[in-house]
């Protein structure tokens, strides 16, 4: 008995744990399919260039779907806002910052380029919001506003950017809505 009970938990936990990986796996598919769309129809010719760094994020990005997943599940009526920003002089290498937006939280792993490792935090969007120097508060802000108003937020890309800059940092927004919904858009500078 006490080993059929052993067996059953071990089955559900190794079941639990089994579908949150096939979760990340198909959410991972799903965001890089949105990405590659966001590519398609950008207008912006640095966009061509991202297929191989976001080959190279979507074997990094299972490390932070599980967060995704658990904010889903603890928040499932909100939209997430996932951020993943690529520095403009490193060639297919994976993002050097994500940030996961839900709600007020700001979510964001940065590469510390002193020790080339992640560094993590959370904030809260409300205190972050008088920080102008923050421009990736003013990034959250805009498209928060954009996405309320409908599904075409990622299309008129020239309101929001240019592709006409020496430096900038190359950026995919990626909206993941309650529904299962996953809408990209890639920006090259932002003119906000």
């Amino acid at each position: 008995m006490k080993l059929r009970i052993a067996i059953t938990l071990t089955l559900l936990i190794c079941g639990l744990f089994g579908s949150g990986i096939l979760y990340g796996q198909q959410l991972n598919r799903q965001i890089d399919k949105s990405q590659k769309e966001a590519i398609l129809i950008s207008p912006f010719r640095t966009a061509k260039g991202m297929y191989n760094r976001i080959a190279s994020q979507k074997r990094i990005r299972p490390q932070f779907l599980t967060m995704i997943d658990s904010v889903r599940r603890v928040f499932p009526n909100d939209t997430i806002l996932l951020v993943e920003g690529y520095h403009f002089v490193y060639l297919d290498a994976p993002a050097n910052y994500i940030q996961i937006q839900f709600g007020d939280n700001l979510f964001s792993r940065s590469v510390d380029f002193q020790t080339m490792k992640y560094k993590t935090k959370t904030e809260s969007l409300s205190i972050l919001h008088d920080d102008y120097l923050r421009i990736d508060v003013g990034y959250i802000y805009k498209l928060r506003e954009e996405i309320s108003t409908g599904d075409n937020w990622n299309v008129i890309l020239q309101k929001y950017g240019t592709d006409k800059c020496d430096d900038g940092e190359h950026t995919f927004f990626t909206c993941i809505y309650p529904d299962g919904k996953i809408i990209s858009m890639y920006m090259r500078c932002w003119l906000i």
